[in-house]
């Protein structure tokens, strides 16, 4: 089965749906708890923005609630019957997981279940982890008119064909309109490196930022030779690692196969990964810019998480660790004009969930 949602990039989605499906009246309809479903998405996605202090969503979120129930069927989380949707007995073991904070049993079996339903999200797991990062071009319209530029923006995944490939491009669009031109970048890029599956550019997308929630992958944006991309790469690995952090999963496959992975798992409420984790930011702060002795969060995770193989979010947990130690090593500030979607400042995990994306040595 492959997975076609374009709209669904967080798996704290299927949680929502989950928690509505099983929180409605017995006789909902359908049509009620799709409803409702893609109210509270709405509502999560809107109260993230402004916890991040980033702009409010532009969608409505409408179609999200019957794609949810969809998957949430696939993943044999909740069945439909009688005309409506109900949680399934796994369902409400997954259910379960969450109330009781078990988030490394979850985030496991969720990871399974979603290499396991979906071939081109597992294929895309399975690409980055052999091929090593992948490379997709951020189109500048102010650019366009140089000469080479597209040549450029390919330059990282195709090397000496990168030159063919773009005058390819640019021959097959009727015009430089910058959305069409960067949909036809990373389509090539895709059919690139996923010869064997035809991927869509927008589901691609999706499919990577649900790959983020899910620990599988990580992404930044980087500027090389004048150029700005969104780079991704997965933490996992398929070969034994050597650091103790790691999960090996060996998920069945309809096909009668089976898909090992390592999933990357620091505990960082252990003071041993908190200590690697500290000394990776020690030699960040050798590698990374500061300004008046405080270097960007944002920056310091995309350093950090390169270098140690490790998830986004891991990196955010262990931050927060580390914050809390005494007698302290660490201090933060804000920037409120740093901060994007894709420079995410740091929450701490406390009461009242301050937001910092400046970080200094004590």
């Amino acid at each position: 089965m492959n997975i076609s949602s374009y709209n669904i990039t967080d798996v704290s989605y299927h949680y929502i749906g989950l928690q509505v499906l099983a929180g409605m009246p017995t006789d909902a309809e359908r049509s009620s708890q799709i409803a409702e479903i893609s109210r509270n998405v709405l509502k999560f996605v809107t109260n993230k923005a402004l916890r991040l202090m980033l702009p409010q969503p532009s969608g409505t979120f409408q179609g999200v609630g019957e794609k949810i129930c969809q998957e949430l069927v696939h993943f044999q989380f909740a069945r439909s019957y009688g005309g409506r949707y109900e949680v399934t007995e796994v369902g409400s073991s997954v259910l379960s997981l969450l109330a009781s904070k078990n988030y490394t049993t979850l985030r496991r079996l969720m990871a399974q279940i979603h290499i396991q339903t979906y071939d081109n999200l597992r294929r895309i797991v399975k690409n980055h982890i052999e091929t090593g990062k992948v490379w997709r071009p951020v189109v500048e319209s102010g650019l366009m008119a140089e000469e080479r530029y597209i040549e450029k923006l390919l330059k990282p995944t195709f090397e000496e064909n990168s030159e063919i490939e773009a005058n390819k491009i640019l021959a097959e669009q009727n015009g430089l309109n910058r959305s069409k031109i960067q949909d036809a970048l990373h389509d090539k890029i895709i059919q690139r490196l996923i010869p064997d599956q035809r991927i869509r550019v927008a589901n691609f997308r999706a499919i990577c930022d649900r790959l983020v929630s899910l620990r599988l992958l990580n992404q930044y944006r980087i500027r090389k030779e004048g150029c700005e991309f969104i780079v991704s790469y997965s933490p996992c690995t398929t070969d034994n690692p050597e650091r103790a952090w790691y999960t090996p999963l060996d998920v069945p496959l309809p096909d009668g196969n089976s898909f090992l992975v390592f999933f990357c798992e620091p505990d960082m409420a252990n003071r041993c990964h908190q200590d690697a984790l500290l000394a990776a930011i020690d030699e960040a702060f050798l590698n990374l810019s500061t300004e008046g002795g405080y270097y960007d969060i944002p920056d310091l995770r995309d350093w950090v998480c390169q270098y140690l193989l490790i998830p986004e979010a891991a990196f955010d947990d262990g931050l927060n660790q580390l914050l809390d130690r005494k007698p302290r090593v660490l201090s933060v500030g804000l920037q409120y004009d740093r901060i994007t979607a894709r420079r995410r400042p740091l929450v701490r995990q406390r009461s009242d969930a301050a937001l910092h994306n400046l970080v200094r040595r004590v």
